[in-house]
C-alpha cells in the first residue's frame, strides 16, 4: 500500500480558502498509439488507451450565483498538461429542470438541486508521420483528464 502523508490543511494563502467545494473523480488516460504489421498487410497505427489515474477523489472550489459557476481552484491526479482544474467563469442560462452551461472545458448542470461538473480535456496529440518504422512514428492521441463533480 504504502504511507499515505497528508499535505495537511494548513492556513495561508489558498485561494480557494472557504470556498464551497464540489467533491468528485478524475480519470487520467494516456492514448499512445502503437504499429502494428500483419503479415502481407500493410502496416497501420491503433490507439492503446491506458489509465494512468482511474477514479482518483478530486474537488473543485467554486464560487456560485443563480447566473454563474465560477471555479477558482481545486484538486486534481497529476497528469501531463494540466496542474490543477483550469480557472474559468460558467454562465447559466435557466432551463425547464433547473440551469446549464459550458465553458472552457466544463459542462456544469443543474436539476432537483443537484450540481454537476464535467471537466474534460485532451492535450499532446502528435500526428502520425506518413512513413513508419516503429511506434514513435504513429504519433499520439494525447492524453484525456476526465473529472465529475457534484453538489448533493
Amino acid at each position: 500500500g504504502g504511507g499515505g502523508s497528508d499535505a495537511g490543511a494548513g492556513a495561508g494563502a489558498d485561494a480557494g480558502a472557504g470556498l464551497p467545494r464540489m467533491n468528485g473523480t478524475c480519470t487520467v488516460t494516456n492514448r499512445p498509439k502503437r504499429l502494428s504489421c500483419p503479415t502481407g498487410m500493410s502496416c497501420y497505427c491503433y490507439e492503446s488507451p491506458y489509465s494512468a489515474a482511474k477514479d482518483a477523489p478530486s474537488f473543485l472550489e467554486v464560487r456560485t450565483s443563480p447566473t454563474s459557476l465560477e471555479v477558482v481552484s481545486g484538486q486534481i491526479p497529476p497528469n501531463l498538461y494540466l496542474g490543477g482544474p483550469p480557472p474559468a467563469v460558467i454562465p447559466l442560462v435557466a432551463s425547464p429542470t433547473g440551469a446549464t452551461g459550458a465553458a472552457g472545458g466544463y459542462v456544469v448542470t443543474v436539476a432537483n438541486g443537484v450540481t454537476t461538473v464535467k471537466l474534460e480535456s485532451t492535450a499532446g496529440y502528435q500526428p502520425e508521420k506518413y512513413l513508419k518504422y516503429s511506434s514513435a512514428d504513429c504519433g499520439s492521441n494525447g492524453q484525456t483528464v476526465r473529472c465529475t463533480f457534484e453538489t448533493p
